[in-house]
């Protein structure tokens, strides 16, 4: 019985091996190179620390702020080769503090706030006057919660896991009668 020298067997299984890893490997009817992915999905940019730099916002009688409300987050591309195209701050009534608010709440669809890039990779959202009248109610606090869509130039979309609280605090607004 002949014995075959155990490094040319070793030389051969290796050669084998580094064939099947170099050739094409079929998978759902089209042909991919190792290491590929037949599709490629878009990748969302990072949506690091959203934060309200103002959480209470205390209304004046004609409705208005003395502190413009800001929200902030770092928002950066996954993909080195895309940008971030878009950020929206979306917010909605939070249900879980709602306390002697009226049944007729005013926000009854998401409020979607365009955010505009500040620094770097810091993007900001700021409520304007007719925002916040439509989210505040007469007398009362009301509590909303948000989070952050943003979108990058690939067509990759994520949305903030952590959300911002903020609350919308009017007086009661009294009619003058004329008498």
């Amino acid at each position: 019985m002949n014995k075959i020298p155990s490094t040319l067997v070793l030389v051969a299984v290796s050669s084998f091996v580094a064939a099947a890893c170099a050739s094409p490997q079929q998978s759902g009817g089209g042909t991919q190179a190792a290491g590929q992915t037949a599709e490629r999905s878009a990748a969302g940019p990072a949506i690091i620390r959203p934060r309200t730099v103002t959480p209470i916002l205390v209304m004046t009688p004609d409705l208005r702020l003395a502190k413009t409300p800001n929200i902030v987050a770092e928002i950066k591309p996954v993909d080195p080769t895309s940008k971030v195209s878009s950020a929206n701050l979306q917010l909605v009534l939070d249900q879980t503090m709602v306390k002697g608010t009226s049944s007729e709440s005013t926000l009854r669809q998401p409020l979607l706030v365009q955010m505009k890039p500040v620094a770097g990779t810091t993007w900001g959202a700021s409520l304007t006057d007719d925002q916040l009248k439509k989210l505040a109610i007469n007398g009362q606090e009301v509590n909303y919660i948000g989070r952050i869509i943003a979108k990058s130039d690939n067509g990759g979309t994520t949305v903030s896991e952590d959300i911002v609280r903020l609350t919308i605090a009017a007086p009661p607004v009294v009619e003058k009668s004329t008498g």
